[in-house]
């Protein structure tokens, strides 16, 4: 026989099969389901006060209901939602449960000033630091009594005077570290550790473009030397110097572990190869063992069993970290339960702010007009010198940050706090989501809705920020959206408006203030030192991007030149100093 008539008579067979009674009637029962299902769900009801309930998609599979569409595209479906429902808000079912998103201003505004005992966080925030920051089942009990503590200690200690101490701890290593961002040196040996997971490269002195600054240039990947500069300078000043130094190779783990984030809240199985699942169960492992063997150490130095020489410095440690120790070991929980903890708050505190630095700079060096606006605007604030030295005149030593003033920058420096505001609007996110433990009404200009004791209620930012109903053309960068006149017409100033900073509703952990500051501080500092450029004097060209819960990230890297920043203030100087010698 040919083999060639194999196909045919397996058709025959599968058609001879799915004619058989039991074959057909399996397929007209779910079809009936599905159908059946679909044309009996979604809509919204009306109530006796006059409110309604939020808009509910229709679905195709009972119970699963919109997961099948959220698993592998959430930020598409609730996109395509958020354009199909113009009142503000939607819901979705999911196993039976009912989840509603809000994105329109005046309605996330209710929601969120609502009470824990109506619109409750703390469900969600539990559920997260079991499916990504590896919280076990025999701790939760215990995580539950410290909760409330912990959480009023990180606000206390995120805010106010506080975090005023923090910026200035956190100027004092970055002031240091800034001139070293990149050595400029052919050796990777001699690289830093954030050089060298930027694949950094000396371009050679004939191969720059003739608009290049005459100085020497490094070639690198953008992206992964600001945010492992940025991580590994930043937190010192929080975890200590021994945390930085002694897990050096923690932050490519932490990277992946970022990436993974949704696949592991939606607790995606090892199996599902496409959407990283096993990457990130890896990565959390590694990032967790970590955070296990600080706590280790903390519990040693507080018995006074610490003899190791790699953990000395513990009085480089935050007030922050402590206080939360002291909330750890009044309420007993385990050093698991306090790694996973902190491993929330190290996620906090860097996914959003390592991201939005680095689009900052990216959307900064990209507009060279506003790139000098910028930097006029920030020179009072952001003070660079040329350092005195005792070498020959010969050596050119590198100018320096002296000084920087975080709250002028804020606060006189409106271009700069537009960019950041544009950038969070861009590529930032956030996302709240409470249980409801009271019935609640939603009110609008024209209509009330009802939110129903035991469902969910989520906000995510970039549903607001992405609509183009209210910002034109969203995926474009630009900060004319957020400038405006004050009050005597004279002077511009930044608005926030309606773009909302991520939270810490996920961890708890409010970081938007601190993040703010970050993002003004390494932003000043960086473009006062350094030039950037597209690799021989090119076109800028971004990669996709990929869209997370709080940040936004490239799928390939973004490779540039990077030289040191040389303007006639710097040259006056270097004289000066030459005369001074002579």
């Amino acid at each position: 026989m040919d083999g060639r008539q194999v196909v045919p008579t397996d058709l025959a067979s599968l058609i001879r099969d799915l004619q058989e009674p039991t074959s057909l009637g399996i397929i007209c029962t779910v079809l009936v389901v599905l159908l059946t299902t679909r044309f009996l769900t979604g809509g919204s009801s009306t109530f006796k006060d006059g409110s309604k309930s939020p808009p509910l998609a229709p679905y195709w599979i009972p119970l699963l209901g919109h997961l099948p569409r959220l698993y592998f595209s959430p930020s598409w479906a609730l996109t395509r939602l958020r354009n199909r429902y113009s009142e503000g808000l939607f819901s979705i079912r999911v196993f039976g449960n009912t989840h509603t998103f809000i994105f329109k201003p005046d309605l996330v505004a209710t929601l969120l000033q609502q009470p824990g005992s109506v619109a409750d966080k703390q469900p969600f925030a539990r559920h997260l630091l079991v499916s990504n920051f590896g919280l076990s089942g025999a701790d939760v009990e215990a995580y539950d009594k410290a909760a409330a503590d912990l959480q009023r200690v990180t606000e206390e200690y995120l805010s106010g005077s506080h975090l005023a101490n923090l910026s200035k701890a956190t100027f004092k290593d970055l002031k240091y570290a800034a001139p070293d961002l990149v050595s400029f040196n052919s050796y990777p040996i001699d690289h830093a550790d954030w050089e060298r997971l930027a694949n950094a490269v000396k371009v050679a002195e004939d191969a720059q473009d003739s608009k290049a600054a005459k100085t020497s240039t490094m070639a690198v990947d953008f992206v992964e030397l600001i945010k492992n500069f940025v991580a590994r300078t930043a937190n010192v000043a929080i975890f200590g110097a021994d945390f930085i130094e002694n897990f050096a190779e923690l932050w490519p783990h932490f990277w992946q572990f970022d990436n993974s984030f949704l696949t592991l809240a939606l607790n995606v199985p090892i199996w599902v190869p496409w959407l990283g699942g096993q990457r990130g169960r890896m990565a959390l492992r590694s990032v967790l063992g970590f955070m296990r063997e600080y706590h280790d150490a903390w519990e040693k130095q507080l018995n006074q069993e610490n003899k190791e020489p790699r953990w000395q410095d513990f009085h480089t440690v935050s007030p922050l970290i402590k206080a939360r120790l002291e909330v750890f070991r009044k309420h007993g929980l385990s050093v698991n339960a306090r790694a996973s903890c902190d491993l929330a708050l190290l996620w906090s505190l860097n996914a959003s702010s390592t991201s939005l630095i680095s689009w900052s700079l990216i959307e900064l060096y990209r507009d060279p007009l506003l790139l000098e606006i910028v930097r006029k605007e920030i020179a009072p604030f952001a003070k660079v010198i040329q350092p005195k030295h005792e070498f020959s005149v010969a050596v050119w030593v590198p100018p320096k940050i002296e000084s920087v003033d975080v709250d002028g920058l804020a606060t006189k420096c409106p271009h700069l706090m537009a960019a950041y505001i544009e950038t969070m609007r861009r590529y930032g996110g956030g996302w709240s989501a409470s249980l409801l433990r009271e019935d609640m009404t939603l009110k609008s200009d024209k209509s009330s809705y009802s939110l129903k004791k035991g469902t969910f209620a989520h906000v995510l930012n970039d549903l607001h920020h992405s609509d183009p109903k209210s910002f034109p053309k969203p995926k474009d960068w630009n900060i004319e959206r957020h400038l405006e006149a004050d009050q005597t017409g004279k002077t511009q100033i930044a608005s926030m408006g309606s773009v909302r900073p991520n939270d810490g509703s996920m961890t708890l952990s409010d970081d938007s203030e601190i993040t703010m500051r970050n993002v003004l501080l390494f932003t000043s500092v960086i473009i006062s030192l350094y030039d950037v450029q597209p690799p021989d004097g090119g076109e800028w060209s971004l990669p996709w991007i990929s869209k997370g819960p709080v940040s936004s990230s490239l799928v390939r890297p973004l490779r540039v030149w990077i030289s040191r920043r040389v303007t006639s203030e710097n040259v006056r100087e270097y004289l000066e100093n030459i005369m001074g010698e002579k």
